[in-house]
């Protein structure tokens, strides 16, 4: 079997344990944490194996599926699944992620056998979006993690779950549905779903009139998942009633997946689509990054701060997928995979001080070092690292993003260096509501609201708590110095397909 098929499928297998194992909480525990490690180390052998100096895609997998042809109708669709280097840092730190879930959720005790295998038939189709190279088996899987991630909320959410897990669902549906037309139109102007088949016609069908109405609709249908203002209404929401692992995932993977269709999906086979609306995209991109680090700093649910902090931060991505250069678009994959690092300690954060109070209203607490030195500690690291900070990964996508975005105004006349002056400013508001936070929380007088009864319960981080931390610390500290790590692989394959497709 193909590594990466069974990278994909390995969660899977555990399933049917699961339902065997009744009663058996802590087994089913055990194996899930055991089938993500696993899923981690055959990630780390494909990256080991992986050659960084080569463009093109890699560990291909491809299967007949679907096969269905007459005289007058036909319908292929191929198992075709590969990696290169758009994907293959996005694949490992999905296992990653998953291995901090399932750690996360050691506490849950409701129905454990159909939150495990919910868990990981989420797993499942989140790393198959990534990998899938036919449009068909793509919207496959991101139609499927729809289901999952539904249940998840709406069985183990909050007061307001099931209001959250249907705006999710409908938003989500509806976002997938426009995709759904520009894959059908697709296959009926090529008759394939191919995506290295369709990056070889993507000239003959710029003639077609429709061809920048299908791209147009593609990328309302993956904003909805980024998410990007106006369509991002959803998201907060999710977050707010989500339980912590869940929210992990959410903003740790499933936004990423928008991203990374935009850029995949763009840059194969719309490119000059992808180049003539670019200033849409960076304009969406700076509105994002605007409107939502100005909603952040307005919150004072510390879950919903951090929940349109991630809204700002995708916004960068799609400038730096609007400036349509090697910088931006290097700067965006980056930022993907640092923001799934940063946002996961994020939502962990804010889980350790609900577990503990149950509240996750910042005005109700002050000085919280002096009663959690080593949460304020981590506290600390993860929201440098998400403002920006040098030395911390989230400095190093926000920068190649900068620069690149201006190199990209320097040569699309409708690409403002504005824009970008602009995308700047909601750097310092992201400053401003982090450091503003941290002030107010966590420095002062030690202090809980008037009539509360939970000082006695203020415990500092656990030692379970510390072992996802401290890893997702270390990883944000590590590619802040080491960001060669995974750009050199990102570059080469960003790189080729700039100068193949995008640049004549």
């Amino acid at each position: 079997m193909n590594l990466l098929t069974l990278v994909i499928f390995l969660p899977l297998l555990s399933i049917p344990i699961f339902l065997l194992l009744h009663k058996k909480t802590e087994y089913i525990k055990v194996i899930s944490l055991l089938t993500f490690l696993a899923q981690l180390c055959i990630g780390g052998l494909i990256w080991f194996q992986f050659d960084s100096q080569n463009p093109e895609l890699q560990f291909i997998s491809k299967h007949s599926w679907i096969s269905v042809v007459s005289q007058n109708f036909s319908f292929k669709s191929d198992y075709f699944v590969a990696i290169d280097g758009l994907n293959l840092a996005l694949v490992l730190m999905s296992s990653f992620i998953f291995v901090i879930s399932t750690i996360a959720s050691w506490n849950v005790d409701k129905k454990p056998r159909a939150y495990f295998s919910l868990l990981h038939l989420l797993a499942c189709t989140t790393i198959g979006c990534f990998v899938a190279m036919d449009l068909f088996v793509f919207f496959v899987f991101f139609e499927f993690m729809l289901l999952p991630m539904y249940f998840l909320i709406a069985i183990w959410g909050g007061p307001r779950r099931e209001y959250a897990s249907i705006k999710f669902f409908l938003f989500t549906l509806f976002g997938s549905l426009l995709i759904l037309i520009v894959f059908i139109w697709l296959y009926i102007q090529t008759g394939s779903f191919d995506i290295t088949v369709l990056k070889t016609q993507h000239a003959a069908l710029d003639g077609l009139p429709l061809k920048g109405t299908m791209f147009l609709l593609l990328f309302v249908g993956l904003a909805i998942k980024l998410p990007a203002v106006p369509v991002h209404t959803w998201l907060p929401d999710a977050h707010v009633e989500a339980s912590t692992p869940i929210s992990v995932i959410l903003a740790s993977l499933l936004l990423k997946t928008g991203g990374y269709a935009i850029i995949r999906l763009g840059m194969y086979i719309f490119p000059a689509q992808l180049v003539e609306y670019a200033w849409l995209l960076a304009v969406v991109g700076v509105i994002s990054i605007i409107y939502a680090a100005l909603n952040a700093l307005a919150m004072n649910d510390l879950k919903k701060m951090i929940a349109y902090s991630s809204v700002s931060h995708m916004g960068f991505v799609l400038l730096g997928i609007g400036s349509c250069s090697i910088g931006g678009i290097n700067g965006s994959v980056f930022q993907m995979v640092s923001h799934g690092i940063i946002s996961g300690a994020l939502f962990l954060i804010v889980g350790v001080i609900y577990d503990r109070v149950h509240n996750r209203s910042i005005d109700h607490f002050r000085g919280l070092a002096f009663k959690m030195p080593l949460f304020t500690t981590v506290t600390s690291i993860a929201f440098f690292a998400s403002l920006g900070l040098p030395g911390f990964s989230g400095f190093i996508g926000e920068i190649l993003i900068l620069l690149g975005s201006f190199e990209g105004a320097s040569t699309h006349h409708l690409f403002s260096q504005w824009w970008v002056i602009a995308a700047c400013f909601g750097i310092l508001l992201s400053a401003a509501y982090y450091l503003w936070t941290l002030q107010r929380m966590f420095f002062g007088k030690y202090w809980l609201k008037e009539g509360s009864k939970w000082s006695t319960e203020l415990t500092d981080i656990n030692s379970r708590e510390k072992i996802m931390l401290y890893m997702l610390c270390f990883l944000m500290l590590f590619l802040g110095l080491v960001p060669n790590l995974i750009l050199k692989e990102i570059n080469v394959t960003v790189t080729h397909l700039i100068k193949a497709i995008i640049i004549p």
